[in-house]
């Protein structure tokens, strides 16, 4: 069945109001509640005479039923206002896609609105009785969710030794070739030839921190050394070795395919230490995993039975062990039999092994799922029950994804013997159980869901149990019996929170962690209403208030909604900001994404304008000295020009041949400096209609450039590199001065301290240092109470002073003067102001 657009269409009138164009901010303030507040639809039209329309609600049919029906009237008696009505005309283009498929679907036939994204593939696992219409529903996800390029759908099961499972393209393009990013690190694959579960990206992430990027006695003892034994494509092996620092990790799979992209993505990520298995020497003082940084050592395709003995065999120590293959993950672990690491003077591995359970969770017997884990254990290591020491950090009430993985890690290692090997397994539980709250027993196991639960609200009117969790859906329960009444899909997330809205209310509120929340009427089990939060990024708890009618979303602030009026949903970001940034003269903030740039005023809160950027990614942007223009670069090397008030292109200037990694306006010379991946420094000239290009410098470092700082003051230009060197040139012609030797790893941030001659630095390893610079001008500089001068016996450019700001890659750098201090921010969420006490150091070197 093809997608007929025209046939969602919907026409109806509404009640309007004719006012003096003039009056329409006070109307619309006045009657913000019981305007026609529909997604995607103006509340406002153009009438004759230069008057303008309000539209009101579908609901309200006369005036009278307006808590302002007097003010109201005295408008219409005294000729200010006119009534009149204004048909509503509804396009496929202002539904989303379950208003589209509700409407094009039969009745009765389940809305299949959520699905799994890869980068640009949304993968569907639709029912046979959906088959039919197929094409249609493919058509629909792809037209409603602008991330998405190529729709897919599911054909059998995952019964392949490789984990991947037979697909169809329903619409959108033939690629399956996506690219994503997890945890700062950028992943390339076919998506037919390999795993991956955009759903496990928490759990990655928390047993990655948990491991290796804080303090634990896991690790405390010796270098870390991972072998990720069925890697995939890398999520845990490519975010240790890029994020973590001083870590060996080895990766091996089973899957071809998965080695070839893994290996593609440390392309991508530019990982600097990465070694093939054939050159892996046996284990001694000279093999050493960098200081700063980790090394990757990728290992041919192979049973992972084989991957852990050849290491054994090389004396290659393993403090880790990651097997993420839940279907098979414990038989795996036999590949420790007989491997003596104690014997050998080699540290014990701590394994962390997922895997799945259909045994009762809730079962201390021979039926319960540690009772089933510990006969598996034991036949997979030989190992006889009393020689097994087991202990539940989670109380057996551990969820999927779990925020306590790190507490898990830290008892199973300090719990174990010293000729034991700790084995931390995370058993996948999908079940709801229900308890007598009067004796303490258990009385039932709901069974139904396909990944852990998370939330669930208990419905008195209607006696039902509504559970939500990490596999997206809403189950509606009879608790009484066990049986489940009703699956609700909808959400693309996991979900955080269900609530019931009042005690004789029929209606369940749900939201995911993505910030959507929607309201469901469970007589019928469709959806009322949806939303979205979009002042949290990550929603972590919601809770409503039925006395208030009042529902509260919680991440770092708290976002309250009334339920009568949840009006329009503003607009959001769909992807990371890149970049903000205040302009004071304009009384406004800047925010961009890799696809648009979005102009906020300052003082309402409201959108002036909208300026999206096809060509490619944007990569920087910036104003010029009146905020009238907005200069944007992107990935492919190109710099355009908008009007910051339109949004309408201008001009564009001379192209680079890379991407553009930094740009600067030069306030006062209408020039603009910008620097690129091809090594080059160019001064554009943008004070007329046709750009003209003042000077250029290329094969300005030996590697790509990441960043710049120019100061008027000084006369100075500084930019950094992937070569850990910074050059300082002079502004007029581009000559160099110097070149600041000392950073160990990329230096990823530069700031000038106005107006004295110095410059602050940061590096991917967290570094921070101050140089002190020559001037063009040959003369002394006052820095505070001490001065800046160089004798004749001093080097030219020397540095401060510099410290370990961050433990990860420090990102951005900014100089403040009031009050003075450096602030520095990096990939792990922190935020560091640096104040006097750094001048205090900077003076007592006597620079």
């Amino acid at each position: 069945m093809e997608l007929d657009r025209s046939k969602v269409e919907e026409c109806f009138q509404v009640l309007a109001l004719e006012v003096p164009a003039r009056r329409t901010g006070e109307f619309l303030k006045r009657l913000g509640q019981h305007l026609l507040n529909l997604p995607r639809r103006k509340n406002v039209e153009s009438a004759s005479g230069g008057s303008k329309l309000i539209l009101l609600s579908r609901t309200v049919s006369d005036i009278k039923q307006l808590p302002e029906q007097e003010w109201l009237q005295e408008q219409v008696t005294s000729g200010a206002v006119k009534l009149s009505t204004f048909e509503v005309t509804l396009g496929y283009e202002h539904f989303t896609a379950e208003e589209v498929l509700r409407k094009l679907l039969p009745a009765g036939m389940e809305i299949p609105s959520s699905f799994e994204q890869a980068g640009h593939v949304a993968h569907l696992n639709l029912r046979d009785s959906q088959l039919p219409f197929k094409n249609l529903i493919g058509q629909v996800i792809l037209d409603k969710n602008k991330s998405v390029k190529t729709v897919v759908n599911k054909t059998g099961k995952i019964e392949t030794e490789f984990r991947t499972f037979p697909m169809e393209r329903l619409a959108g393009e033939e690629s399956t070739v996506v690219r994503l990013k997890e945890h700062q690190c950028i992943f390339e694959f076919e998506y037919q030839d390999v795993y991956w579960n955009s759903r496990l990206q928490e759990e990655h992430g928390r047993l990655i921190e948990a491991l290796f990027l804080q303090p634990s006695t896991a690790t405390a003892t010796a270098q870390p050394v991972l072998a990720d034994c069925t890697c995939g494509v890398g999520p845990f092996s490519i975010p240790i070795v890029k994020l973590a620092n001083g870590v060996v990790c080895h990766a091996n799979d089973l899957n071809p395919s998965s080695i070839h992209w893994l290996l593609k993505s440390v392309e991508l990520n530019k990982l600097p230490y990465v070694m093939d298995v054939d050159e892996l020497p046996c284990y001694g003082e000279e093999f050493q995993a960098p200081s700063v940084g980790s090394l990757l050592v990728s290992h041919k395709p192979g049973d992972a039975r084989e991957f852990i003995p050849e290491l054994f065999n090389k004396r290659h120590p393993v403090t880790h062990a990651i097997f993420n293959l839940p279907a098979a993950g414990v038989e795996l672990l036999d590949c420790f039999r007989g491997l003596n690491y104690v014997k050998f003077g080699l540290p014990r591995p701590l394994v962390c092994c997922y895997t799945f359970s259909d045994a009762a969770v809730d079962s201390d017997g021979a039926d319960g799922c540690v009772s089933d884990l510990l006969n598996r254990l034991g036949k997979a290591l030989a190992l006889t029950p009393e020689r097994m020491h087991y202990i539940d950090s989670g109380r057996g009430r551990l969820p999927l994804p779990s925020p306590e993985v790190s507490k898990m890690v830290d008892e199973a290692f300090l719990s174990a013997e010293s000729q034991q090997i700790s084995v931390s397994v995370r058993l996948v539980r999908n079940v709801v159980m229900t308890w007598d709250v009067f004796t303490g027993m258990r009385k039932r196991t709901l069974r139904g869901h396909e990944m852990g639960v998370r939330c669930m609200a208990f419905a008195t009117s209607t006696k039902v149990l509504v559970t939500g969790g990490y596999d997206y859906n809403l189950f509606v329960w009879n608790p009484y019996v066990g049986k489940s009444i009703h699956t609700i899909h909808g959400h693309s997330a996991p979900i955080v929170g269900i609530e019931v809205l009042g005690a004789s209310s029929n209606q369940v509120v749900s939201a995911d962690s993505e910030g959507f929340v929607k309201t469901w009427d469970l007589g019928t089990y469709q959806m009322i209403q949806s939303f979205v939060v979009d002042e949290i990024t990550i929603l972590r708890a919601f809770v409503s208030i039925p006395s208030s009618k009042r529902v509260i979303a919680v991440d770092r602030e708290f976002v309250a909604f009334d339920y009568q009026n949840t009006g329009i949903a503003d607009q959001t970001e769909e992807e990371p900001l890149i970049k903000v940034f205040y302009n004071e003269r304009l009384k406004v903030f800047v925010s961009g994404t890799i696809n648009a740039v979005k102009i906020w005023d300052a003082v309402t809160g409201a959108i002036k304008v909208v300026i999206t950027h096809k060509d490619a990614e944007i990569t920087d942007f910036c104003f010029d000295d009146r905020g009238r223009k907005l200069f944007v670069s992107d990935h492919l090397g190109k710099i355009h020009v908008y009007h910051s008030s339109t949004g309408c292109l201008v001009k564009k200037l001379t192209n680079h041949a890379k991407e553009v990694s930094g740009m600067i306006y030069c306030q006062g010379d209408k020039n603009i400096i910008t620097v690129s991946w091809d090594r080059s420094i160019v001064v554009h000239d943008e004070s007329n209609k046709t750009e003209v290009v003042h000077r250029r410098a290329t094969n300005s470092h030996k590697g790509d450039i990441t960043c710049v700082a120019y100061s008027r003051h000084l006369g100075l230009i500084a930019t950094g590199s992937t070569d850990c060197v910074i050059a300082v040139r002079e502004y007029l012609k581009l000559r160099i001065l110097a070149c600041l030797l000392g950073h160990k790893t990329d230096v990823t941030a530069l700031a000038f301290v106005e107006p004295y001659p110095l410059l602050v630095s940061a590096d991917f390893g967290g570094n921070v240092a101050v140089w002190a610079l020559p001037t063009i001008s040959g003369k002394d500089h006052k820095l505070g109470s001490w001065a800046v001068a160089r004798g004749a016996d001093q080097p030219l450019v020397r540095q401060g002073i510099s410290w370990k700001a961050h433990s990860d890659s420090l990102r951005t750098l900014k100089v403040y003067s009031n009050p003075p201090c450096v602030v520095t921010a990096g990939l792990k969420l922190k935020v560091l102001m640096q104040t006097n006490h750094t001048c205090k150091q900077l003076a007592s070197t006597g620079i």
